[in-house]
């Protein structure tokens, strides 16, 4: 900054010097100069007031001045300066050289008429200068033109930038919003927690995605609870899980389970007209005949009740039988062992451990806690 100060208080004592000396056009080329080239102030002045002088002594005229002044416009200082000393030894030689004779011109009657040597009109050195004072005018407008370019061409770079940098900032804002709807996406529709990569497995009915171990434990309760059909667990989706989906995922044992279960469920939706043995160790199925009041199962060979689908009671009422069954049932159970007689034919019913959904030998499925049919069950919506 020190320098740049110095510098700035040089040119400003050279200024005053040389202001009484210059015209305001001469600063103006002084100032020009400057700026296209490294010359300093100071010795730009100095010719500019040498060249005054030479030209106000007569030792150069309108046209070397201008054409001397015009270098120095342009910054060309060195050029300037080797005109100006062409321009001095020019002249100086012309003082030198003896006055070139008198032209003479013969007129008629032998008279003799002297004519000085042509030299130029005020008419032509004022049409010369003007020429000149339009060339600079020209050139301070080109001057002009060209910064006001240049401050376009930086606005236009500004601009620029400006819109580079806010399309990037969009793009970066977008892949945020994308990333974060990746993720989203990614949610696990039981739990709400993001899924790794790996562990992304889109059910093929639907698309939605469940981690595996939410997706399983679901699954196996469904089954267990005989809610069939099994639908997709994320939020408004009742979309049925398609049956690869359930052998991908369910071990074998759990899908054979599932087919017992489900199979036991499309009996009890249809059981005005179909009936399976009430053995849990027999899968046999028949069309239910309720005239004949009893039935014989060919394969597990036992008999049963088509009205309360317990073992044939023959000569005593369902009702009878159940309370008598279920007297000896208790008898012979040991304390401590979670219980619970069916509300439909008094029978004995142990509860599962995964479950608290109860399913008689009488087809009759209802709550361990509050005994109701789980179709209408309130207790898991409490």
């Amino acid at each position: 900054m020190g320098d740049s100060l110095t510098e700035y208080t040089e040119d400003l004592n050279a200024i005053e010097e040389y202001s009484s000396r210059l015209s305001p056009q001469g600063l103006y080329i002084a100032g020009v100069a400057k700026a296209k080239s490294s010359t300093p102030l100071a010795k730009i002045l100095k010719i500019l007031a040498f060249i005054q002088a030479k030209y106000e002594g007569n030792k150069l005229n309108d046209t070397n001045k201008a054409i001397i002044e015009f270098h120095i416009y342009q910054g060309k200082i060195d050029k300037a300066t080797e005109q100006l000393k062409k321009f001095q030894k020019t002249s100086s030689k012309n003082e030198e050289e003896p006055p070139k004779p008198q032209s003479v011109q013969k007129q008629e009657g032998n008279s003799m008429k002297i004519e000085p040597e042509s030299k130029l009109s005020n008419a032509q050195v004022a049409e010369i200068e003007q020429k000149l004072l339009d060339v600079i005018k020209k050139l301070k407008i080109e001057e002009e033109e060209d910064v006001l370019r240049k401050r376009k061409l930086q606005e236009q770079k500004r601009l620029e930038a400006e819109r580079e940098a806010k399309e990037q900032q969009e793009k970066k804002n977008k892949e945020e919003q994308d990333r974060k709807k990746k993720l989203e996406a990614l949610k696990c529709g039981i739990c709400k927690e993001v899924i790794p990569e790996e562990e992304v497995n889109p059910l093929e009915t639907c698309g939605h995605l469940h981690h595996k171990l939410c997706l399983v434990d679901y699954l196996e309760n469904s089954i267990y609870e005989y809610k069939f059909p099994l639908v997709c667990p994320s939020q408004n989706c009742k979309v049925e899980v398609a049956l690869a989906d359930l052998k991908s995922r369910l071990t074998r044992d759990q899908f054979k389970t599932y087919e017992e279960n489900s199979f036991k469920h499309y009996i009890d939706q249809n059981s005005t007209d179909l009936c399976s043995c009430p053995n849990p160790n027999c899968r046999n199925m028949f069309i239910l005949d309720t005239d004949q009041g009893y039935y014989q199962c060919p394969m597990c060979k036992r008999e049963y009740c088509l009205i309360c689908r317990c073992d044939y009671h023959k000569g005593y009422s369902c009702d009878q039988w159940g309370r008598n069954y279920l007297n000896n049932q208790q008898e012979q159970y040991y304390p401590g062992l979670k219980l619970k007689a069916c509300p439909h034919c008094r029978r004995w019913v142990e509860k599962e451990e995964k479950t608290n959904v109860m399913r008689c030998q009488c087809s009759y499925i209802f709550c361990f806690d509050c005994g109701a049919d789980t179709r209408t069950c309130m207790c898991k919506k409490k």
